[in-house]
C-alpha cells in the first residue's frame, strides 16, 4: 500500500507540474519547448564532453558570458546543468538529439512537489493512497503548504513572463531553495546520521546553482546542528554535519577556481557585455557599496515591499522612481511584481512567533525544545533571509529577480505562519468546520490578490522548436586573425573576430568610455599611452585614477611619464602564472568610482602594448 500511495503521489506531482508548465505559458505547444537562450544548452553538452569550459574557441563569446582560463564560461552556475545532465543522456539512449529544456524544467518542479506531498501532506501511519485522499478532501486547508512553496505567487509570477537564463537561474534557485527547506524539516522529523550529512553536503553546494543559496546552506546547516544537541549527539557526530557542508563547499570551491581562477569567484566580476556600468563596477568598484546605512536600508525595503507595478525596464540608471530610492548611481532593473506589504506583514508575524517562542525558553540547550516545526521553519527563514538582507544592503546591482533570491525564506515564513493560524482558530473558533473554512478564506482571499495583482514590463516568455534552437546554435565565423602586440588608433578591433573586444573604446577617435575591455595574448607589461580629449583640462594627478586589471588581478602602476600628447603609463605585468600566457582579457578603468554617472571619461587611448619592444 505504500508504494501505491507513492506512486499516486508521483503522479499528482507530474499532473502539477504540467499545470505549472502550460499555465505559465513555458510550454504553450507541442514541440515548442526549449530555451531561447542556449546559455544552459551549451554547459550541458560542453559537461558531457568531460569540460567545464564552453568551448576553446574566444569567438563563441555572447552577451554576458566569460572568458577565463582559456575557454568560454557562462556566469549562471552549474547547478541546472548538471541537472540537465542526465535527462541529455537518456536523450542519446533513444537516439534523440536533446531533451526539451522546459520538460527538465517541469521534473524539478515535480521533484519539490512530491518532496511537499511526502512531507506536508501526509499523515504519519498513512499508507492508503484511497484513506490519503479521503483526508485531503475532508481536510481542504491541509493544501497550503502546495501553493506556498510549488506554487508560491511570485515564483509563478517569475515564470509567466520573459523568462530568459536570467530568470531561469533565479527558478531553478528557488526550487532548490525550497527543496533545502523541506530537507531541514525531513531530518528534524527523522534525524539520522545519513540524512544528517546528505543534507549538509548538499547545503554546502547548495551555491552551484546560484551563489546566494550559500545563506540558505548555512540556515539549514545551523538549525540542523540546533536539533542535534537538542537531542545530546555527541559533538564527533554533531560535527559530522560540518566536515559533510565542507565537502560539498570544497567542490564548488575547486569548480570556481578551474573555470575563473579564484574558488570564490562566480564569474560576476569578469563578464563581458557594452554595459559601461556593469563592466567598471564590476571590476573597479561603485559608489553604492559606500552607500549610507539608513538611505541603503531604505532603499532594500522599498525594492521589496513598495515598488509594486512601478517599472524601468532598461532605464537601468532612471531617477527617482520608486518611493525610498537612492539618488546614488545604481544598475536598477525592475520588471516584474515581487512582494508586497501584506506579505511583509506575515513575514514579521511568524518571525516575531518564533522569537517569542525562543524568549519564552532561552539557553541553547533549550532553543530547539521550544520551537515546533513552524517555529523551526520560521527560524530558517530568518537566518537566511538575514545573510540576503546585508548581501544586497550595498550591492551594486538590484533587480526584480534578485528579489527572488528572498523567495524561498519568505515561502517558509508564511508556511510557519500558516500552521500556526490554523491551530489559533481552532483554539478560538467553535467548531473546526468553522475554523477550517475561516483560515481557507482567508488564504484564498491572499492567494487570489497576489495572482491577479501580478504584473510584468514585459511580454510572456518564448520556447523555440528544436529546429530553431539548431538554427540559434550554429555559427559560421571568420578566420580569427592573430593578435598584434599593440593595439592604436586607427585600428578595427572586430577584424578579429572576437565579441567585446575593445568595447568603450572608439578607436576611431581615441575616446573611452569609463571601463573598456581588449584581449591580449601573452602580457608581458601593460603600457599605455592617454591623451586628454580635446578642450579637457587634465593635470598630472589626474592619470593616477586609471587602472588596470588581467583577469582578476590589479596591475601595479609603476610610471607615469609625460609625452607631447598626453602621458605614458606603464603597469607591471600581472604576477599569477594563469595570467601570464595564453588569451587574457584586460580591463582599463578610466574613472574614478565615484564618478561613474558619467558615461564619457576625459581620457583618449592613443595606444595598448602588453609586450616588450624586442618580442614584437
Amino acid at each position: 500500500m505504500a508504494k501505491r500511495l507513492k506512486f499516486w503521489q508521483l503522479y499528482f506531482a507530474i499532473i502539477l507540474a504540467t499545470v505549472v508548465l502550460m499555465g505559465t505559458g513555458l510550454v504553450r505547444e507541442w514541440g515548442r519547448w526549449y530555451s531561447a537562450n542556449p546559455a544552459y544548452r551549451r554547459q550541458t553538452e560542453a559537461l558531457l564532453k568531460g569540460s567545464l569550459a564552453l568551448e576553446a574557441d574566444p569567438r563563441g563569446l555572447v552577451w554576458d558570458m566569460i572568458w577565463a582560463n582559456g575557454g568560454v564560461q557562462q556566469v549562471w552556475g552549474l547547478g541546472a546543468p548538471c541537472w540537465r545532465l542526465p535527462f541529455e543522456l537518456l536523450a542519446r539512449m533513444f537516439r534523440q538529439s536533446a531533451f526539451p529544456d522546459r520538460l527538465a524544467f517541469g521534473v524539478a518542479i515535480a521533484f519539490v512537489a512530491y518532496a511537499v506531498f511526502r512531507v506536508f501532506l501526509t499523515r504519519p501511519g498513512c499508507n492508503d493512497p484511497y484513506q490519503w485522499l479521503s483526508d485531503l478532501r475532508q481536510h481542504p486547508e491541509e493544501v497550503v503548504p502546495l501553493f506556498l512553496l510549488v506554487l508560491f505567487p511570485p515564483f509563478l509570477t517569475l515564470c509567466r513572463f520573459r523568462f530568459e537564463v536570467y530568470e531561469e537561474a533565479e527558478a531553478y534557485a528557488y526550487l532548490s531553495g525550497i527543496a533545502l527547506s523541506i530537507g531541514t524539516l525531513f531530518f528534524i522529523r527523522r534525524p539520522k546520521v545519513a540524512c544528517y550529512a546528505v543534507l549538509a553536503f548538499f547545503a554546502g553546494l547548495a551555491a552551484v546553482v546560484r551563489p546566494t543559496l550559500v545563506f540558505y546552506g548555512f540556515a539549514s546547516l545551523l538549525v540542523a546542528w540546533i536539533n542535534t544537541r537538542r537531542l545530546g549527539w555527541t559533538l564527533r557526530k554533531s560535527f559530522l554535519g560540518a566536515a559533510f557542508f565542507c565537502a560539498g563547499a570544497l567542490l564548488l570551491f575547486g569548480a570556481n577556481v578551474e573555470r575563473f581562477g579564484s574558488g570564490f569567484e562566480f564569474g560576476y566580476g569578469l563578464h563581458l557585455n557594452d554595459i559601461d556600468y556593469a563592466r567598471f563596477a564590476t571590476r573597479f568598484g561603485a559608489p553604492y557599496s559606500r552607500e549610507p546605512f539608513l538611505s541603503a536600508l531604505s532603499e532594500l525595503f522599498s525594492s521589496l515591499f513598495l515598488v509594486g507595478d512601478t517599472f524601468n525596464g532598461h532605464a537601468y540608471h532612471r531617477d527617482a522612481f520608486f518611493p525610498g530610492q537612492s539618488g546614488t548611481i545604481r544598475w536598477r532593473e525592475f520588471y516584474f511584481t515581487t512582494f508586497d506589504l501584506t506579505l511583509l506583514a506575515m513575514v514579521a508575524l511568524a518571525w516575531g512567533w518564533a522569537l517569542r517562542r525562543y524568549w519564552l525558553r532561552r539557553g541553547i540547550k533549550n532553543i530547539s525544545s521550544s520551537l515546533s516545526e513552524s517555529g523551526d521553519m520560521a527560524a530558517w527563514s530568518f537566518l537566511g533571509a538575514f545573510g540576503l538582507f546585508f548581501f544586497y544592503l550595498r550591492c551594486p546591482f538590484l533587480a526584480s529577480r534578485y528579489l527572488l533570491d528572498f523567495a524561498p525564506e519568505f515561502a517558509a515564513a508564511l508556511l510557519a505562519l500558516a500552521q500556526v493560524l490554523k491551530e489559533f482558530l481552532k483554539a478560538r473558533l467553535q467548531t473546526r468546520f468553522t475554523a477550517r473554512w475561516t483560515f481557507s478564506a482567508l488564504f484564498a482571499l491572499w492567494y487570489g490578490h497576489q495572482l491577479i495583482t501580478a504584473k510584468s514590463d514585459y511580454p510572456s516568455n518564448e520556447a523555440l522548436t528544436y529546429s530553431e534552437l539548431t538554427t540559434l546554435m550554429q555559427r559560421d565565423d571568420p578566420p580569427a586573425r592573430p593578435l598584434p602586440t599593440a593595439y592604436s588608433v586607427g585600428m578595427n578591433l572586430a577584424d578579429y573576430g572576437i565579441s567585446f573586444n575593445g568595447i568603450g573604446w572608439d578607436t576611431a577617435t581615441g575616446k573611452t568610455k569609463s571601463a573598456i575591455a581588449i584581449f591580449i595574448r601573452d602580457p608581458e607589461r601593460l603600457e599605455l599611452e592617454v591623451a586628454p580629449v580635446v578642450g579637457t583640462h587634465i593635470s598630472g594627478t589626474d592619470y593616477d585614477q586609471i587602472r588596470a586589471k588581467i583577469g582578476l588581478e590589479s596591475l601595479k602602476l609603476e610610471s607615469i611619464r609625460r609625452t607631447p600628447e598626453g602621458a605614458s603609463l606603464l603597469f607591471r605585468g600581472p604576477e599569477k602564472r594563469i595570467y601570464r600566457s595564453g588569451l587574457q582579457v584586460a580591463s582599463l578603468g578610466f574613472l574614478a568610482p565615484q564618478e561613474l554617472s558619467v558615461s564619457t571619461s576625459r581620457f583618449r587611448l592613443l595606444c595598448v602594448r602588453w609586450r616588450n619592444i624586442d618580442d614584437g
